[in-house]
């Protein structure tokens, strides 16, 4: 779209009709926008730093062009150390553009810096610095090695001329940024020189090492800083000047943007008529051409006040359409900020006392949100990203930002010259400019399929080529106990496809082929190579290292150590047991089997009616179905289900007249509920299984409660042999491969002390209070009421929610309890 606005222009001549140059990059700007959309990524975590043996909750956000992003169903995670070595990598199902999961932290990992990163697909065809990446420091109390450091602080000081250049002549301003070796701000003053002593200007930071200065260059000069530091004082060359060229100069004022347009005397003509772009988020807000005529310089005034949030990219180019001069600036309009409010209904800073929240929102609408309770003397590490600072602000730009959430906190004045000068300190480097009005566009090497899609090759296993169309029989059986069947066909050239797929864990994918006569032939299976996950791990690599200060560590010591031995301990909903005394009595086969395949739920009651571990089928080939049918002689199937010919419904008969002849139809028998390893299953899962496969089968006849249960004909579970239980290969049991599907997340354990005896013998040291990822309104509520309760020791807590709407809006609520 284009700003609709108006323009005020002092001395300078303005032309309604656009070039052909700006036509040109108007093309590329859409084409760039519409073709490869740009994909965000923000994380909320439970808590700001961590002890090894604790877990790290998280949820993540994905947002594209201002709305909750619908381009991407998969969100690879990976955590590794600040070497680039991979600890663990994970993969989650991004469903309504959010995903949760957790990481554990083993209690052995050494201390020190540590990276969360997280992608989507379509990141890697973009520039891998936008990535996803958070520096997590985790806490060892019990490392050997020493976590402080005696190196000496480095002070890096680096100087940025408003718009590009120094150009001769013209009146600049630069903007700076200290840091140390770290990447930590390091606050700096001290003046500018001429190579011959002579002192131009003084400087001094404005917030975390960032600020600006301002003089004439001149051409055929060499100047230079000079700073005092902690090491004593140091020179830093500022950029050469240029002898021609143009400059940009953007400032705030109320409603809008005031720019400036100044071109040095040589060889002015060059830059006679130019042409300056504005854009926001990849859409270009305003496009004008420029006269100079003989004024040195031009001013204009852009009004933003109607425009989304977010960084403003100006852009200057000649009458050829090259770039010119760069300048971004900072437009925070508010609209992207989600109204809501947290009340304390109740309140309790005493040991394990209750408190209840009320998130009170003033639409109903879709929303999706997290909640974090924090220990609040386990906080305040000062570097700080959320919502609005990721995907306003960090997201946009490479390279570190200290403590992004900071400029967010108002829009008083003194935060709009800090905000400002950080946007002298960085150039945009979203997309270039040479490259896209050339064509040169990303290449869309990676696609995002809607969850998990498994393809490969079916090879003979006597010829080893690929088989020529046909069939796969698949059967997955899951880490979190989930089984699913397909029939998947395969093509002329062997390859098949399995799309679409939510698998958890280790999975083990069984298989069977038939041929186009619909015969059984022996194969095995290759999935693709793992090009994907290869590429993945190679745009994770390369990560700037960080060091935390030593006061860090020696400030939270007493937490630190408290923390990791209460992380060291059994999960904190485990309950302790009386002492008891048990007499053993003889087992039968069949109660060891019983006891070893079921869950409480089914081990009472029911007849086992297969027992293939004692008692080893001699129809091994047998599909499941089939199998069952010949050994429970009072199921059969009707309508695709298992029923009782014990049991049927009267009312159910239906009378069919066809012609002069009338008749009843047969009595709809009663169904027999289907369960493989306490899963609801359906016939075609069964019927995929051999009963080699089958360890046992327990039929429950009709009026039996099994696992909440409400089959009025009862129900048969059918379990899977344990590997051990399996015959051997050489048994023709059915082949498998492994495959790793999407990362299983636990539930946070938040203790209800509300409940008499709940952990009444623990301590409870916990640093994250409350964590809750699975906060959603819809257009009927607009009202949430949470329970958390203290732990035994905390006076202060601090309440975090962050979120979005379907809107666009982005949620951060933030509130402190206690004293």
């Amino acid at each position: 779209m284009k700003y609709s606005g108006k323009i005020l222009v002092v001395f300078w001549g303005v032309t309604l009709c656009l070039s052909g140059a700006a036509q040109k990059i108007d093309s590329a700007l859409n084409i760039l926008s519409a073709q490869y959309p740009t994909e965000k990524i923000y994380i909320h975590y439970d808590n700001e730093y961590y002890v090894a043996g604790e877990t790290i909750w998280f949820k993540a956000y994905l947002y594209s062009d201002g709305k909750p992003s619908g381009i991407s169903s998969n969100l690879y995670l990976q955590f590794a150390d600040s070497k680039g070595r991979v600890i663990f990598n994970k993969r989650y199902p991004a469903l309504g553009a959010v995903a949760k999961g957790n990481i554990d932290i083993p209690d052995s990992l050494p201390q020190g810096n540590y990276y969360i990163q997280a992608l989507t697909l379509g990141m890697l065809n973009d520039d891998k610095a936008f990535i996803y990446k958070k520096n997590v420091f985790v806490f060892n109390p019990s490392t050997t090695a020493t976590p402080g450091t005696t190196e000496a602080q480095n002070v890096s000081l680096q100087f940025f001329p408003e718009s590009g250049n120094l150009v001769d002549g013209i009146l600049m301003v630069l903007g700076f940024k200290a840091t140390d070796q770290w990447g930590s701000p390091v606050e700096v003053n001290g003046v500018i020189k001429t190579e011959d002593g002579i002192t131009i200007a003084s400087f001094k930071s404005y917030h975390d090492g960032i600020g600006k200065v301002q003089f004439k260059p001149q051409t055929g000069k060499k100047y230079l800083a000079e700073v005092e530091t902690a090491v004593g004082p140091r020179t830093y060359p500022l950029p050469a000047v240029q002898p021609s060229g143009i400059n940009l100069k953007i400032q705030d004022e109320k409603g809008g943007k005031k720019f400036q347009l100044s071109r040095g005397e040589k060889d002015k003509t060059q830059f006679d008529n130019l042409l300056l772009v504005v854009e926001i988020n990849n859409h270009i807000v305003y496009e004008n051409e420029i006269y100079f005529e003989e004024y040195p310089s031009v001013i204009g005034h852009l009004v933003t006040d109607r425009l989304p949030s977010g960084i403003l990219h100006f852009t200057v180019f000649n009458k050829d359409g090259m770039p010119l001069a760069e300048r971004l600036t900072f437009v925070d309009n508010g609209e992207y900020r989600g109204d809501g409010t947290l009340v304390m209904t109740k309140t309790g800073i005493e040991k394990r006392a209750e408190n209840i929240v009320e998130l009170n929102f003033p639409d109903t609408i879709q929303r999706s949100c997290s909640v974090a309770v924090i220990d609040l003397p386990g906080t305040n590490l000062n570097d700080n990203d959320n919502i609005w600072s990721r995907f306003l602000l960090t997201s946009d730009l490479k390279g570190y930002i200290y403590n992004p959430a900071w400029y967010f906190e108002n829009q008083n004045d003194s935060i709009k010259q800090a905000f400002d000068n950080l946007m002298l300190t960085h150039g945009w480097s979203r997309f270039n400019w040479n490259k896209i009005l050339a064509k040169e566009f990303p290449e869309k090497e990676y696609t995002d399929t809607y969850l998990i899609n498994i393809s490969g090759i079916v090879y003979s296993e006597t010829d080893k080529k690929p088989v020529e169309a046909g069939n796969l029989n698949v059967l997955f059986s899951t880490e979190d106990s989930s089984l699913l069947t397909y029939d998947i066909p395969v093509d002329e050239n062997g390859r098949f496809l399995i799309d679409s797929l939510a698998i958890f864990g280790n999975t083990k994918l069984y298989y069977t082929y038939t041929d186009k006569m619909r015969k059984e032939k022996p194969v095995i299976i290759k999935t693709d190579d793992n090009v994907l996950q290869q590429a993945i791990t190679e745009a994770m690599t390369g990560l700037l290292e960080k060091y935390p200060a030593d006061q860090l560590i020696n400030s939270k010591k007493p937490d630190i150590v408290s923390r990791y031995e209460f992380g060291k301990k059994e999960n904190p909903d485990a309950k302790l047991l009386e002492n008891a005394v048990v007499t053993a009595k003889q087992k039968r086969p069949v109660d060891i089997i019983n006891e070893k395949y079921t869950s409480e739920l089914f081990r009472t009651g029911g007849a086992i009616k297969i027992d293939n571990i004692n008692y080893p089928p001699v129809d091994k080939a047998m599909n499941g179905v089939d199998f069952v049918l010949n050994r429970i002689s009072t199921v059969f199937v009707q309508f695709g289900h298992f029923v009782n010919n014990k049991n049927f419904s009267i009312q159910d008969n239906v009378t069919i007249k066809t012609g002069p002849k009338r008749f009843i139809e047969p009595a709809r028998f009663w169904e027999v509920g289907l369960f493989i390893n306490e899963m609801p299953a359906d016939l075609i899962q069964l019927r995929v299984l051999r009963a080699d496969q089958i360890a046992m089968v327990k039929f429950f006849e009709a009026g039996a409660i099994v696992a909440g249960m409400s089959y009025p004909g009862g129900a048969i579970a059918v379990y899977l042999n344990y590997e051990t239980d399996i015959p051997k290969k050489e048994e023709k049991v059915s082949k498998y491969i492994e495959y790793n599907g999407y990362s299983i997340s636990k539930e946070f354990y938040s203790p209800d002390y509300s409940v008499p005896g709940t952990n009444s013998n623990k301590a409870d040291n916990r640093t994250t209070l409350y964590w809750n990822p699975e906060i959603f309104t819809e257009n009927q509520s607009r009202n949430v009421q949470l329970k958390f309760f203290n732990n035994d020791h905390s006076k202060k807590f601090k309440i975090v929610v962050e979120g979005f709407d379907s809107g666009g809006r982005l949620i951060h609520i933030e509130k402190i309890i206690g004293n």
